[in-house]
């Protein structure tokens, strides 16, 4: 049972689908121990910019986490900002999360979970649509196509043990 999984989105950036992957790991049942973190808020050149791209945030890609209980935060880069985040996580009772249910409850391999589903499916479209505008990929694209192949393996890997009794997973950008 975990207490509390956190989310980190660079403000920095527009606002992606990339909380999808968050979304399908944790599913909405456990969305009450999410944390959705905005970072970068030292760096921000135009503070405007950034706080359209938290309200965007909020108000449309996580307002369905949000609604289920997930709380938003920002990282001001300091202990005292990450004592902050976590702390009421430390209050909190244990909650599994989609992917355990779906593995240690349901007895699905990773493959058949929605995590899976989602992260094979996103390969696939990339692939299609790279193959249909008939593009010749380069050598820095195929690292980056291996690299993604490859975090999957080791994504299943890491999981396959059906002994678990928790799982803990952290995803970083290629």
């Amino acid at each position: 049972m975990l207490t509390g999984i956190l989310f980190f989105h660079s403000i920095l950036f527009p606002p992606g689908d990339d909380f999808r992957l968050f979304e399908a790991l944790c599913g909405q049942k456990a969305a009450a121990i999410g944390v959705l973190v905005t970072t970068g808020w030292l760096d921000v050149g135009l503070p405007h910019l950034a706080e359209e791209n938290e309200k965007e945030c909020k108000d449309v890609l996580w307002k369905g986490l949000i609604k289920s209980g997930a709380t938003t935060q920002r990282f001001m880069d300091s202990r005292e900002s990450a004592l902050d985040i976590i702390s009421p996580l430390l209050a909190k009772s244990g909650q599994s999360i989609l992917l355990q249910e779906e593995m240690v409850d349901m007895g699905l391999s990773l493959s058949e979970t929605t995590v899976s589903q989602l992260v094979y499916s996103e390969l696939k479209q990339e692939t299609g649509e790279k193959q249909r505008r008939g593009y010749e990929p380069k050598p820095f694209d195929r690292q980056i196509s291996k690299a993604k192949v490859g975090y999957y393996r080791r994504l299943t890997l890491a999981l396959t043990s059906r002994k678990m009794a928790s799982v803990s997973i952290q995803v970083r950008p290629i």
